[in-house]
């Protein structure tokens, strides 16, 4: 994977891949494959309010702390394959309004991958609110 891709992937300029490069965060080029989730796990500690630099810092004084993070992430291979947001939601039938918002209430909205689970829930999410899923049956009263 080109790291032309991956910051297509992850919704980050080329530019600020390079910087994590140069950081010592993410490989070169050939690595960055095998650097995916490092690519996943270094903004969200950013959105967290650890900055990239921080963490290029701590590493370089107590050697890779995102390493085991980045091992037990790995245990899930198969099951975090990802997609860009909006590419996710052109293939599904959601409001995108109704899918910002969602994404927006579930405390997400600096991610810009959907995983499959993700994918799930907005899926189910879109039927539960459908009207003609929402059907109400009229209460009778009960006779006196």
């Amino acid at each position: 994977m080109s790291l032309e891709d991956l910051s297509r992937r992850t919704g980050e300029s080329v530019e600020q891949r390079r910087h994590l490069q140069v950081l010592g965060l993410i490989g070169g080029d050939d690595e960055l494959g095998s650097d995916s989730e490092r690519v996943r796990l270094i903004p969200f500690a950013r959105r967290r309010g650890i900055a990239p630099d921080d963490s290029a810092e701590v590493s370089r004084h107590q050697g890779d702390v995102l390493a085991t993070f980045i091992d037990l992430l790995m245990q899930t291979t198969g099951k975090r394959e990802s997609q860009p947001r909006d590419d996710a939601l052109a293939t599904l039938e959601v409001d995108p309004v109704f899918a910002a918002r969602a994404w927006n209430a579930a405390g997400m909205a600096g991610q810009t991958e959907l995983f499959e689970a993700d994918v799930e829930a907005l899926h189910w999410m879109e039927q539960a609110r459908a009207p003609q899923t929402c059907r109400v049956r009229k209460q009778v009263a009960p006779s006196p």
